[in-house]
């Protein structure tokens, strides 16, 4: 859970950026940056803030990551179920593409 938080605050604050850089027509500085999260209600001390954003990059990979021998047991189970004659590597690059997938339309970082 602390982990989806982390990524969500992240997808929030990299909208917030998008959010301004089309407003001011040009990439916000790191200081406007986190002076419009501020706006918008989060409390963030500046030196906290490289810190939070890569914790909320690396929460993103430990989750896919941690998934992936899910992925692959599951891929397995299809393969001898289904007597299927595709490469069990093909399945659980299959698997993979969709995990990321449903992660990313979970955390919302489609909808930029």
């Amino acid at each position: 859970v602390k982990m989806a938080r982390l990524v969500q605050q992240r997808v929030r604050w990299e909208e917030t950026r998008d959010d301004l850089a089309l407003h001011l027509r040009r990439e916000p500085t790191f200081s406007e940056w986190i002076t419009e999260i501020r706006r918008k209600g989060e409390q963030i001390a500046e030196e906290n803030f490289s810190r939070q954003l890569k914790e909320g990059y690396a929460a993103k990979e430990v989750m896919i990551a941690s998934n992936l021998r899910l992925v692959q047991s599951i891929a397995r189970k299809h393969k001898a179920f289904t007597k299927t004659k595709l490469l069990l590597s093909d399945l659980v690059q299959e698997g993979i593409f969709g995990l990321v997938r449903k992660f990313i339309c979970l955390t919302g970082e489609g909808s930029r």
